[in-house]
């Protein structure tokens, strides 16, 4: 006797065409219409304060010199390796110096800086003294005149009236320790910034920071290239503060090497007689 036996067989899955997918988030996004239409500008609006605030920052770049000089003992004659090493090692230790960078602080005036803006876009130049109170400084433009405020939360001001003036008038302006010209751009063309004077300290704790020297050329015993790099926002002042530690480094260097010679002089001329 033949027997059947039964089984369940299961249905094959539906297949969903794109057609249903593209129903369905319609469908969604059109239940939910009132709450996109809402929170949408209020989070536009809340990402738009964020980044002016915090988000205005330009990357970081590198402004680079490159020097070239002679390798040499006192005497002028050929040195080696280990010398040439200690020498390579005394320039980037002199570079580096906290007096030297001091003195290059004080001729460019490092302890001041604008926030936003390249220095130069704002300022053609700028004297401080160095009792020049460190705080916060806000040029606001109201209507035909300007105001210029001083903040300095640890000695607890905010917002202390330094100077009053109308902008049709306006080419610089003095304030307690400082001389600050403006540029022709800015002067057509006023508007509100802010500018900050740091402690000398700070001020040259930032160059150092990202103060960089390389000697690319080790393998070259008679002559070195010296690459001297600095790091920062301000482009235009950047490379103005490398060009002036390479001059500055430059004539160091030529003065040493005009004391070696009058000292060899001396030593001849002593042999001599």
């Amino acid at each position: 006797m033949n027997s059947t036996q039964s089984r369940n067989v299961l249905p094959a899955p539906k297949v969903m065409g794109p057609e249903y997918y593209v129903s369905h988030y319609l469908n969604l996004i059109w239940r939910w219409k009132w709450y996109i239409l809402i929170s949408t500008p209020v989070i536009f609006a809340v990402w738009a304060v964020v980044f002016i605030k915090f988000g205005y920052t330009r990357p970081a770049l590198e402004s680079r010199v490159v020097l070239q000089f002679v390798q040499g003992s006192r005497t002028g004659g050929p040195i080696d390796n280990e010398t040439m090493h200690v020498q390579k090692s005394s320039c980037d230790a002199f570079i580096h110096s906290r007096p030297f960078i001091e003195n290059i602080a004080d001729k460019l005036s490092l302890r001041f800086s604008v926030e936003k803006y390249f220095r130069s876009e704002i300022f053609d130049s700028v004297s401080i003294d160095k009792d020049a109170s460190v705080g916060k400084y806000d040029f606001i433009v109201e209507k035909d005149g300007f105001l210029v405020y001083y903040s300095n939360s640890k000695l607890r001001i905010n917002k202390k009236v330094l100077n009053t003036g109308r902008l049709i008038e306006l080419s610089s302006f003095l304030l307690p320790s400082m001389t600050l010209k403006l540029t022709n751009d800015f002067i057509s063309e006023p508007h509100s910034f802010t500018f900050f004077i740091t402690t000398q300290r700070e001020a040259v704790d930032h160059v150092v920071w990202y103060l960089a020297t390389k000697f690319p050329g080790e393998e070259d015993r008679e002559s070195s290239i010296m690459t001297i790099t600095l790091k920062g926002r301000d482009y235009p002042l950047i490379t103005k503060v490398v060009n002036e530690i390479a001059d500055e480094f430059v004539a160091h260097n030529s003065e040493f090497r005009l004391d070696a010679k009058n000292e060899n002089a001396e030593i001849l001329d002593k042999q001599l007689q």
